[in-house]
């Protein structure tokens, strides 16, 4: 028997020199193994060289780092103890649904998942709060993965409540499940959730004790059993009790180990005879077994008997036992693979042999059945007969006459034990059988008639109503049986064939039909008649060629002419009673699928008519190409979008014949464009004329572009153009095509040259009463904004004298009423231009003159 146990949780022992270690080495199983000598045991080691990536216990009453929850959770334990006695996480009176969930973990190379879970009792403890138990199937707890950060869950395993409130899951226990393929990633989450419940105040739950433990990725570690280095997992077959030693090791400064102890079980061996009393010559069968069953996996068992005097095979389980004296036999069991083996002692006791025995008859035919003598003595002894010429069988001493030859035979028994022997002989006649002959064989057409005279024997019988010597006429093919008796009234028999040859039956049919197209494969007939016939055929009306084979009467009607024909076969020359039959087969046209079109080039969308040249009396089919289909013959049309298509149309006949014709890229339909673009400027002056624009068109491939300045038109796709120095309105087109011309489209925008700001600021002026020169002012003659202005004069101590925001107002040399000084005076102008949001500030010096 292969024991092989998952065990959730495992008490490891830890041997004195590996105290150290920071390995953990799980065994499954991991508690001492009971066996039967020659079982298996399946020893599956599970070693980790990191800790677990969460171990949470619950106990400080709080969820820790790495979890979060959709409700309140208690810490009371309101249904009892867990199983350690320290707090656990409940669900209680609160709103469903209940989850609580981890955050993601790196379990890319497997580990497993152990926790402890409670469903509440039925207020166990008379008036518990927070303790109603789940009691539909739809109440329970799913343990879940999800790979994508919670936006999808999978489920590992369903805990369904059962409406008793008993049984499992209704107390603390231990679960633990191995993390599935599917949820091995670098950060996969786990999940408790209770999606349906009663009520807020029923159907409650709680785990504890969550440990997530992934499996080691490698790193240099492996495994020995007993020393010597193997695999994560062995089979062990051993015959006497042993204790396995595990390490888990990298090889120099990290091992940990455990030892399992297996507790084999001697065979218990019994050995046996179907008789233990025999008399002399007698046999029987010896059987040796083991009895407290071990279950083997492919066990090599060797018996073997002791002592080997009269024993059939002493290497068979049960061999034949046929003592002439009382023995006692030891049987003994040895499985070569275990080294596993057991004896046990059978005694046989013998009574001397007797050798009388007789046959019920002593004169015998030779077409008798074969007899049996009665033995009334020792049986299993030999018989013998003299002279030679006896079919006689020397064991059981059965005479067959049939195989004997005619004669008198004198039959003697010997009893079988060469220390026993003794012997009686009875004679047996043997009468040859007469020699009866039914005359030959005779072949005849129905209606001929037939004589038949046996000869051989004294008196004859016919079946069949025949009387020997008289001729009749047989109604069909029959074998006729004589029998003949002799003086001895011994009978035998001999048969004679009459063959009745019926006419010729020269059915014949095409199981593909009679009626094909020109392009049909090859039909062959099947010939449920005669066969080896000759195939012609006649052409209805005369001069019409079928392809027809007139050895086998296959034809082809793709290498045949359009027409009805029959076709006859004939088995004359090749029997007695020849015949011929006519079937009638028809070769149809197949139809054209010629089809014209207008209007198959242009621009989206487009509607194309298509005229077929197939008969209206046809079934028509119109693949577009673009996924629609029509099937009507004549003029149909479809309304295509943009793209290159192939049309098929297929053209069947009222016979079934059918033609396709598929025209490759018979549609083109253009994207219409569209023409847009952008300038980089839209608002500049004569000082910068040079303007980018962008092309952001869709669907076109050719480009002309209009400047409305007279200059050449541009091809590119995003131009750069110079426009005049010349202040003005410009009007710019964008023309997109198509690649093939067909399609177009355009835009169109205005490009605005603004003429430069130009001013003047005089540096001196005399502001002494007279007609002349007494007011500061600056002079503008183009882009300047009227609006957008402020001037401020500033003496050397950068003392604000005079400012004003009106263009038109100029400074008259005075400050605070008085005429200031002569000397050199500060200026600063701000202003805007004109059309656009440019300002300018700009300095000076202006000298006061008297």
């Amino acid at each position: 028997m292969k024991l092989l146990i998952r065990i959730t949780s495992l008490l490891i022992f830890v041997l004195p020199f590996l105290v150290k270690a920071q390995c953990v080495l799980n065994l499954t199983p991991n508690t001492t193994q009971n066996i039967i000598c020659g079982e298996s045991v399946d020893i599956v080691a599970q070693g980790y060289t990191n800790g677990p990536a969460l171990s949470e216990d619950f106990n400080a009453g709080t969820l820790g780092a790495g979890w979060q929850s959709s409700s309140a959770i208690t810490y009371a334990n309101p249904c009892g103890p867990t199983l350690d006695g320290t707090p656990g996480a409940w669900f209680g009176n609160v709103p469903f649904p209940r989850e609580i969930k981890t955050i993601g973990f790196d379990v890319s190379c497997g580990g497993e998942v152990c926790f402890d879970l409670d469903f509440a009792d039925d207020d166990p403890c008379g008036g518990c709060s927070d303790c109603e138990d789940p009691d539909l199937a739809t109440e329970g707890v799913y343990f879940q993965y999800s790979i994508n950060g919670g936006a999808n869950w999978v489920t590992i395993f369903y805990f369904e409540p059962n409406n008793t409130g008993t049984g499992p899951y209704y107390s603390w226990a231990n679960y633990c499940f191995t993390i599935p393929p599917g949820a091995q990633t670098t950060n996969t989450m786990f999940q408790w959730s209770q999606i349906q419940a009663s009520a807020a105040v029923n159907d409650h739950w709680g785990i504890d004790n969550v440990t997530i433990q992934p499996y080691n990725c490698g790193g240099g570690y492996y495994y020995t059993w007993n020393g010597v280095v193997g695999d994560q997992d062995t089979t062990v077959v051993p015959n006497v009790t042993t204790d396995y030693e595990v390490l888990y090791t990298n090889g120099f400064d990290d091992t940990c180990g455990t030892v399992l102890t297996v507790n084999v079980t001697p065979w218990s061996v019994y050995a046996g005879a179907l008789s233990t009393n025999l008399n002399c010559g007698d046999c029987t069968t010896l059987l040796v077994d083991i009895i407290n069953n071990p279950t083997f996996t492919n066990p090599n068992l060797v018996y073997s008997w002791t002592p080997t005097t009269d024993l059939s095979d002493p290497s068979l389980q049960t061999p034949d036992a046929c003592p002439s004296v009382t023995t006692t036999y030891t049987g003994t069991i040895v499985e070569t693979n275990s080294g596993c083996t057991g004896t046990y002692p059978v005694t046989i006791n013998v009574t001397p042999a007797d050798p009388g025995f007789y046959y019920s008859a002593y004169d015998y035919c030779g077409d008798a059945a074969s007899f049996l003598p009665t033995i009334t003595g020792d049986l299993g002894g030999t018989f013998s007969a003299v002279p030679v010429g006896l079919s006689l069988d020397v064991n059981t001493g059965e005479i067959d006459p049939a195989n004997s030859v005619a004669g008198v035979y004198d039959v003697t028994y010997q009893t079988p034990n060469p220390n026993c022997i003794l012997d009686s002989t009875v004679t047996v006649t043997i009468n040859p059988l007469p020699p009866v002959d039914a005359g030959v064989d005779q072949t005849v057409c129905d209606g001929t008639a037939v004589l038949l005279t046996a000869s051989g024997a004294d008196s004859y019988s016919w079946d069949n109503g025949v009387v020997d010597g008289q001729s009749f006429t047989p109604a069909n093919t029959i074998t006729y049986t004589v029998t003949g008796t002799d003086l001895n009234g011994c009978v035998n028999t001999d048969q004679v064939d009459v063959v009745v040859v019926p006419v010729d039956d020269p059915t014949f049919e095409y199981p593909d039909g009679y009626s094909y197209c020109l392009d049909d494969t090859p039909s062959t007939p099947s010939i449920l008649g005669i066969t080896g016939g000759v195939f012609s055929y006649q052409s209805i009306p005369a001069g019409s060629n079928l392809d027809l084979d007139v050895n086998t009467g296959v034809f082809d009607p793709s290498n045949s002419d359009v027409g009805t024909y029959e076709i006859q076969y004939s088995t004359a020359g090749n029997s007695m009673c020849p015949d011929s039959t006519v079937l009638t087969v028809v070769v149809n046209p197949n139809p054209d699928a010629n089809f014209v079109a207008l209007n198959t080039m242009g621009c989206e969308p487009v509607t194309v008519s298509f005229t077929s040249n197939a008969a209206t009396i046809n079934s028509c089919l119109w693949d577009f190409g673009d996924g629609q289909t029509a099937s009507l013959c004549g003029d149909v049309s479809n309304i295509y979008q943009a793209g290159l298509f192939d049309v098929t149309l297929t053209v069947t006949t009222p016979e079934g014949c059918q033609s396709q014709e598929t025209y490759l890229e018979f549609v083109d339909i253009t994207d219409q464009p569209v023409a847009n673009f952008y300038p980089s400027l839209s608002t500049t002056s004569i000082e910068f004329t040079e303007v980018e624009f962008t092309n952001t068109s869709s669907g076109a491939d050719l480009y002309w572009w209009s400047f409305g300045d007279g200059s050449d038109l541009d091809s590119s796709i995003n131009p750069v153009h110079l426009f005049p120095e010349v202040a003005d309105i410009y009007e710019v087109w964008l023309t997109a095509y198509s690649a093939n011309m067909l399609c177009v489209d355009s835009l169109n925008t205005e490009i605005n040259i603004l003429d430069a700001v130009t001013f003047y600021v005089p540096n001196v002026f005399t502001p002494n009463g007279d007609s002349h020169n007494n007011i500061f002012q600056p002079m503008f003659f183009s882009g300047f904004d009227e609006t957008d202005y402020h001037m401020s004069i500033y003496n050397r101590w950068g003392e604000l004298l005079f400012e004003s925001y009106d263009y038109t107002a100029g400074w008259d040399g005075t400050y605070d009423g008085s005429l200031v000084e002569m000397g050199v005076y500060i200026w600063r102008i701000e202003f805007g231009e004109e059309l656009n949001d440019i300002r300018h500030i700009e300095f000076g010096h202006v000298t006061v003159l008297k």
